[in-house]
């Protein structure tokens, strides 16, 4: 679960009312609720008996019969699809990023990062200052 935060101060929250919470439908189910299991299954695919399964797939029946309702389906499954694409770059940068700290932590000078990883040196820069910024 993640909400609105200042980069430059971490204890403003924004206090919008924006939480976003990332669900990994085939993550660890233990002690969850069975509505949600139930829930996960459906966007697994996976059929269910579960009374607010059905409530929600005979909803996602009704829309996509609807002329409209399926565009705005199609339209925001498309929209969750780049917003999933755009998590994994974010992730893969983060990951990137990570590397690289560690890297320079280790002693290695940013033209060797760049040099083994194929990372662009703007990006090494760009992470070397932040460490240094942080002490």
């Amino acid at each position: 679960t993640f909400r609105n935060y200042c980069d430059e101060d971490k204890s403003l929250e924004l206090n919008d009312g924006a939480v976003k919470v990332f669900i990994n439908a085939s993550g660890i189910r233990e002690n969850a609720d069975p509505d949600l299991i139930a829930f996960l299954d459906l966007m697994l695919g996976k059929h269910s008996d579960n009374d607010f399964a059905k409530r929600v797939q005979k909803a996602i029946d009704i829309v996509k019969l609807d002329r409209e309702g399926r565009h705005r389906y199609m339209t925001i499954e498309n929209w969750i699809q780049e917003e999933a694409e755009i998590a994994r770059e974010e992730g893969r940068e983060e990951g990137r990023e990570e590397g690289i700290k560690e890297m320079l932590r280790r002693g290695k000078k940013p033209e060797e990062i760049a040099d083994f990883c194929g990372y662009p040196m703007e990006l090494i820069r760009k992470v070397e200052k932040g460490i240094s910024g942080d002490k």
